[in-house]
């Protein structure tokens, strides 16, 4: 392997491993939430793709979830990686108010994980 594709995947590794390491959804979020969230978004936006169909499929059914979940994650891959460079671009300013984060679930890997989705916000 080429040393710069070997150092491209360790960057991509090392990312992956301290979001993953250090993301609680318990606590309040501050400036270095929003940049893991923005690097995770950026690094694994691929995986809107099966969460949708996960998703979509534990609530409508695998038929919906194999079509209308895989046509929502399809449209949401771009987005997750867009709002991950909006993140990591922008975590030193609150500009949502406490650090929240602008997409549900939180990180990527949230359609997998139910104690990684962000609490939902009240209705008013």
């Amino acid at each position: 392997m080429k040393p710069a594709r070997t150092f491209g995947w360790s960057i991509v590794c090392g990312i992956a491993v301290l979001t993953m390491s250090m993301t609680s959804p318990s606590h309040a979020y501050d400036m270095g939430d929003k940049a893991l969230r923005g690097a995770a978004g950026m690094v694994f936006f691929f995986l809107e793709l099966p969460g949708n169909m996960v998703e979509v499929g534990n609530k409508e059914g695998a038929l919906m979830g194999w079509t209308k979940g895989f046509a929502q994650g399809f449209v949401k891959m771009p987005f997750r990686g867009l709002v991950g460079v909006y993140e990591l671009f922008t975590f030193p300013f609150d500009i949502k108010p406490g650090y929240e984060p602008v997409m549900e679930p939180e990180y990527p890997w949230g359609y997998f994980c139910a104690s990684d989705k962000a609490p939902a916000a009240p209705k008013k």
